[in-house]
């Protein structure tokens, strides 16, 4: 079974990646409201971007006739942009998602 996992880890690093990366990036765009800001320098942030993402490791394998399921643990660095439009000032934060992925076969 390990090896089998592994596989797979690497099937999603080499061919699903981008998708992840660009669900993510999409999230951010759409709505931050799921990020966990810790400092209050950084609540009063408007909007927020995807700047580097890392695949730490895929888990809770499982298929299901032609569908995979998955957990993609990803490291995530996000530029928070914080003010008002015109004075808007930006930090960085490192934050680590947990997502629920499915990949779906086409024959």
């Amino acid at each position: 079974m390990i090896k089998h996992d592994n596989e797979i880890e690497q099937f999603v690093r080499r061919f699903c990646y981008i998708d992840i990366y660009s669900a993510v990036s999409g999230r951010l765009r759409e709505s931050s409201d799921f990020l966990r800001v810790e400092w209050s320098s950084s609540t009063g942030f408007h909007s927020a971007s995807l700047v580097i993402m890392a695949l730490e490791h895929v888990t809770n394998i499982k298929v299901d006739e032609d569908t995979l399921f998955f957990d993609a643990i990803v490291n995530c660095e996000i530029e928070l942009f914080l003010g008002a439009q015109y004075s808007t000032q930006t930090r960085f934060i490192n934050q680590s998602l947990i997502l629920s992925c499915s990949l779906l076969s086409i024959n």
